[in-house]
């Protein structure tokens, strides 16, 4: 990222998938987007994953590190602190969705023939977007806890893993309270929680790629459709079906 040069930059890179961006932190506001695909992001201390329904919001000077998780393109905007929306909540690391309209803006904003001047324009379109978004609560908080970062790993590799909290404990010689602690400390969630979160993060991705509600609600680790639904739409405010056919209605080529 050009540092001091103009107030808004746009970068677009393709990125193959299990790429690494080295700890580092900048003088001005970032929004990164992992398209078609997620990505883990470091902010300070604690670790988010985060699919392509999502973007980051970086404050100037957080240390912060990614690495991609599937995405093929990593969509960077940075912008002078001058031009952030305004409000304490943009002075901390923030989730927040992208719909249709915001990966639009956004990727107006990379091309390259854009003057400064329709950059400017374009941007005051992101901070009313952004202004008017809540955080999103579907994205994954990863516990820095040895045992439970094993467990999140492991259930992020399978979500349809059926083991129970104390099956895990037992597995890993640490109580099973132990784990509770330390998924409620690190990600301010419940373990059951968390791997409903991690569920439909997956089943997310699955019907993006086309599966249907009832193979996806199986290969995530449920045993009814309805469970899955009903799960899906308490972390989405929506139904798997409605987000499959939105998905659908996209231009060829959108993520």
């Amino acid at each position: 990222m050009p540092q001091g040069t103009v107030p808004v930059h746009a970068e677009n890179d393709p990125l193959p998938p299990g790429s690494r961006v080295a700890s580092h932190h900048h003088d001005v506001d970032q929004l990164t987007w992992p398209q078609h695909g997620g990505a883990s992001i470091r902010l300070e201390d604690q670790w988010w994953r985060i699919d392509q329904g999502h973007l980051v919001w970086i404050p100037a000077h957080t240390e912060h590190e990614i690495r991609t998780e599937g995405a093929d393109a990593l969509l960077s905007l940075y912008v002078d602190p001058a031009l952030r929306p305004s409000g304490d909540r943009w002075l901390r690391p923030l989730a927040l969705p992208v719909d249709e309209l915001t990966a639009q803006v956004l990727r107006h904003l990379c091309l390259r023939e854009r003057s400064p001047e329709r950059r400017l324009l374009a941007l005051g379109l992101v901070r009313d977007i952004l202004e008017h978004s809540e955080e999103s609560r579907s994205v994954l908080a990863l516990p820095r806890h040895p045992a439970a970062r094993t467990v999140a790993e492991a259930i992020l590799a399978d979500p349809a893993d059926p083991r129970t909290l104390t099956d895990w404990a037992t597995a890993l010689g640490v109580s099973s309270k132990t784990l509770l602690r330390a998924f409620r400390h690190d990600t301010g969630v419940t373990f059951a929680q968390w791997r409903t979160r991690a569920r439909t993060h997956e089943a997310t991705r699955l019907l993006d790629e086309g599966w249907t509600v009832q193979d996806v609600a199986a290969a995530v680790g449920y045993a009814t459709s309805t469970g899955f639904i009903k799960a899906y739409r308490s972390i989405h405010r929506t139904t798997p079906a409605r987000h499959a056919a939105r998905q659908r209605r996209r231009p060829s080529g959108e993520a």
